[in-house]
């Protein structure tokens, strides 16, 4: 019998094994009563997902109250976390893979030992050994810190260390180079950028987000059922609000033309030969490259990154521009508002809801229309939308007036 001392994965008094001629790996723990080593199989072959089943498996098991920092395991900490997030399939996997990597360094450390000097240590490990980047490693202390914080609301511990949470201070432990940051564009760009898109599904993602301002996973989620006749819900059925609001926006006449135009058999309303896109990033990246907005060569500023939030927060600064009030800008992006009273909750019901907002996109676009060459913005053409004529050179889908390649 193999009791897993090559990889000695543990979560508090668990550890992970092998059983001689067995397939699957096995949850072991030493039993005080009897004085031996106790095993249960997890029916799970593989070892990663075997380290999720072992979270799991523990945190029905350890438990402990009323713990100083000096008695309570890190890795107890965590699985009585983990068992919070265990309603929520999403969140719990994530949990579970950050609980992983930080019981792989911190074993079965105590909670007294999360010094700052080991804290440093780790954020060190996590950049050379597991090759993350300041913002993950963020994430994986967030994790730590909401742990330690359940952990005293739960009364298993009286007091918990300070955790490292300042992504500049990880990135100078770690010699990170700062962010790249995301370019505005500008109308003449804008322009550029429409005239280089070469797929119905770039096309469909950028006119929505130039017209909604809605974050980049809203407008892949978005389906006909949350669109209304003048008002598009970005919220759709299920999902709880969060930090990262969805609002419901109006439509404005230029969307308003597409949309009509977008009768289509597919529930979503950006799709991919029928089905739904996850991410535009790399889309968005190479039509960016395309229109000329950012310089590949050799010697090039990395200060040019176009990704999905450029169209999102390039429209916020031309409405500001536009005269805009902030306010307005603000409930369009779905930022909170201080002192929204109840009766503004139902403003959306308003037929002038936001309607400063909706004049402004469409001044901005009447800027953008004067100055592309091929993508008729203001004046919607199926040929535009559903071309299928392939250049030779790329295979791709050519995007423009009349469905014709240059």
């Amino acid at each position: 019998m193999r009791e897993g001392h090559r990889y000695r994965f543990q979560i508090g008094d668990y550890w992970l094994g092998e059983v001689e001629g067995g397939a699957s790996w096995y949850a072991f723990w030493w039993d005080k009563s009897s004085r031996r080593t106790r095993r249960r199989s997890l029916d799970e072959s593989e070892h990663e997902k075997a380290k999720i089943k072992l979270a799991e498996f523990a945190l029905k098991h350890a438990r402990a109250k009323d713990a100083g920092p000096n008695e309570l395991s890190i890795a107890e900490v965590l699985v009585a976390y983990l068992d919070d997030h265990a309603v929520n399939k999403a969140s719990c996997d994530l949990a579970t893979i950050a609980c992983l990597h930080i019981n792989d360094w911190w074993g079965t450390k105590k909670v007294s030992d999360i010094t700052a000097n080991n804290q440093r240590e780790f954020i060190k490990h996590l950049a050379v050994k597991k090759n993350l980047a300041p913002s993950s490693i963020r994430r994986y202390l967030s994790v730590l810190s909401a742990a330690l914080n359940r952990a005293i609301k739960c009364e298993m511990l009286t007091a918990a260390p300070q955790i490292i949470l300042a992504e500049t201070e990880i990135g100078d432990l770690v010699n990170a180079p700062g962010k790249i940051k995301e370019r505005r564009l500008t109308i003449q760009e804008l322009a550029a950028f429409l005239d280089a898109i070469r797929t119905p599904h770039v096309w469909r993602y950028t006119l929505l987000a130039l017209n909604t301002l809605a974050r980049p996973d809203a407008i892949t989620d978005l389906t006909r059922s949350q669109i209304r006749e003048e008002r598009i819900d970005l919220n759709p059925a299920g999902r709880r609000q969060n930090k990262k609001f969805r609002p419901i926006v109006p439509v404005t006449p230029t969307l308003g033309a597409w949309l009509r135009l977008w009768k289509d058999d597919h529930s979503s309303v950006v799709h991919y030969k029928g089905e739904k896109i996850s991410n535009p990033k790399k889309a968005i990246h190479k039509t960016a490259i395309t229109a000329g907005l950012v310089d590949t060569g050799a010697g090039s500023s990395p200060d040019v990154a176009v990704t999905p939030y450029t169209l999102r927060r390039t429209m916020a600064r031309l409405l500001r521009a536009e005269g805009v009030p902030l306010a307005d800008i603000g409930a369009m992006l779905g930022h909170k508002i201080p002192g929204m009273t109840t009766t503004e909750i139902y403003a959306d019901a308003d037929p002038n809801y936001l309607r400063t907002v909706v004049d402004g996109i469409e001044a901005i676009l009447d800027r953008v229309s004067a100055h592309t060459k091929t993508a008729p913005v203001r004046v919607p053409n199926i040929a535009c939308d559903q071309a299928a004529t392939k250049w030779p050179e790329t295979k791709r889908i050519y995007v423009g007036q009349n469905g014709r390649s240059p």
